[in-house]
């Protein structure tokens, strides 16, 4: 990731304030920027790169400019803001200037004051990053890793997000997560710990300024491939699949994704009791046939299916088993409702009500839980 320096400028001449924000809120999707700009005059030029575009036709401001957006983490004394460099086609202040929107008034939120000193993170909605020593090998699998993220684009969401190919196993994750698990997804919020992850991992998820000495955090979701997953390239294409899309579920059903990640945390008796596989947890059934989808896609039906035949072979767990054969009966033209299979499952699960209220209250903390009510889940 790119670091630029500068300062805070005096408020310049105050035309952002009547650009048309219904637009920019639209062609950016961010729904929460608020009108008008914080101007900063940088150490050395930069050259935007425009993720988004908003075209004048399209504006009903009668600006005759059009526009470009760049997503970027403002760093100050006070805290970091998730932003956007705004830049018109006329570029008033030259390529030293930047205009920045977000979804406060920064000079107040942050206490900002003319010559205040501030660093600009440039992120993406998402980085791939390949950990390897040999050029050929991170290449070959920086290009594999690209066709799936390509065959999922037009779903990703505009979240930060890491993709992040190891080419080791770390012991402290296998312990964590378990000894047969190739793949990891997450959401990363502010108070995040890094306990297990490794140094090379955690520090593309943070960010520390040598200006203001925060920690400031770059990343929102987290997807982390172990170097196992490598071994055959059509099980890296569905590991990789099967983890964004629990990060494409995550932006598209917040509530939903997070309720549904409490069931594999309930005590071991219950998933028993209930003959609980993997695939009825509506998120993992979604997301494993979303996996075969793209896997058939860029690798074929043959590859697919030896590869999944060999994973049944492999699995000692009656559960591994039992989860493979799901995938192998599945078919791209499958879909899950999830919100419909979520509530039809929560239904089973309300003899285990005290259990679920218990891990609610465990992610208290959590924002992803704020907004979940469990009650409407569990009621008929």
């Amino acid at each position: 990731m790119k670091t630029l320096h500068g300062h805070v400028m005096r408020d310049g001449i105050g035309d952002a304030s009547n650009w048309d924000i219904d637009a920019i809120r639209k062609a950016t999707g961010r729904g929460g920027l608020r009108r008008g700009t914080l101007n900063l005059k940088l150490d050395a030029p930069h050259k935007l790169r425009g993720e988004y575009q908003l075209s004048r036709k399209d504006r009903a401001d009668g600006r005759d400019e059009d526009l470009a957006f760049e997503p970027c983490l403002l760093v100050t004394n006070s805290g970091t803001a998730s932003a956007l460099i705004a830049r018109t086609s006329t570029n008033h202040w030259g390529d030293e200037g930047l205009e920045i929107m977000a979804d406060d008034h920064l000079r107040s939120r942050y206490g900002l004051n003319d010559g205040d000193s501030i660093s600009v993170v440039l992120t993406m909605p998402l980085t791939l990053e390949v950990k390897s020593d040999n050029v050929e090998v991170k290449a070959d699998r920086q290009a594999a890793a690209r066709r799936v993220i390509a065959c999922l684009g037009p779903s990703l969401p505009t979240s930060r997000t890491l993709c992040f190919l190891d080419d080791e196993d770390p012991c402290s994750l296998k312990r964590r997560f378990g000894a047969t698990n190739r793949g990891i997804s997450g959401p990363i919020h502010d108070n995040a710990q890094r306990e297990d992850w490794p140094e090379y991992v955690w520090k593309c998820v943070f960010f520390d300024d040598r200006f203001s000495g925060l920690r400031a955090r770059v990343i929102d979701d987290l997807v982390y491939l172990y170097g196992s997953a490598w071994t055959d390239v059509t099980g890296m294409t569905m590991t990789l699949a099967h983890e964004l899309q629990h990060v494409i579920q995550r932006a598209n059903a917040r509530e939903v994704w997070a309720v549904n990640s409490l069931v594999r945390h309930l005590p071991k008796t219950a998933i028993e009791n209930l003959k609980l596989e993997w695939a009825d947890i509506p998120i993992e059934r979604d997301a494993r046939i979303v996996a075969k989808r793209v896997a058939l896609d860029l690798c074929g039906e043959q590859a697919v299916t030896a590869y999944i035949q060999k994973r049944i072979a492999e699995s000692a767990e009656p559960h591994d088993i039992a989860d493979w054969q799901f995938v192998r009966a599945s078919t791209p033209a499958d879909s899950v409702n999830l919100l419909q299979a979520t509530q039809s499952l929560f239904q089973r699960l309300r003899p285990y009500r005290a259990e679920l209220t218990r891990l609610m209250q465990e992610n208290s903390d959590n924002p992803d839980f704020n907004r979940v009510d469990l009650h409407a889940f569990l009621s008929d």
